[in-house]
C-alpha cells in the first residue's frame, strides 16, 4: 500500500471564504478568530491561505483557533505569546 507522506504531514490551508463559512456550523460554533491585520488586502492581490492553529484559550464551546497566513513562523516567540499558541 502506497501513502504519499507529504501530503499527510502537511497542515490543511483554508481560503478566508472558507473559514467564515466553517466558523458557521455547529461543529467549530464560531471559535476560529482570524487576525484583522490580514484581512486588509487589495482586491488585485490574490485570496491569502490559512493554516488553522490552537490557542491556550477554550470556553464551553470548547479551544479556541486562530487562522494565521501561511508561511507565518509560529515558532517565533513574539508571534505565540500574541496569539497564544500553544
Amino acid at each position: 500500500m502506497y501513502y504519499n507522506i507529504n501530503k499527510m504531514s502537511s497542515p490543511r490551508t483554508y481560503s478566508s471564504y472558507s473559514i467564515s463559512s466553517m466558523n458557521c456550523t455547529d461543529l467549530w460554533r464560531n471559535s476560529i478568530k482570524k487576525p484583522d491585520t490580514y484581512d486588509k488586502k487589495s482586491v488585485w492581490d490574490s485570496e491569502p491561505l490559512y493554516n488553522l492553529h490552537p490557542t491556550g484559550d477554550c470556553d464551553l464551546d470548547g479551544r479556541k483557533y486562530v487562522a494565521l497566513p501561511v508561511g507565518t513562523d509560529t515558532s517565533n516567540p513574539r508571534v505565540r505569546e500574541k496569539y497564544n499558541l500553544i
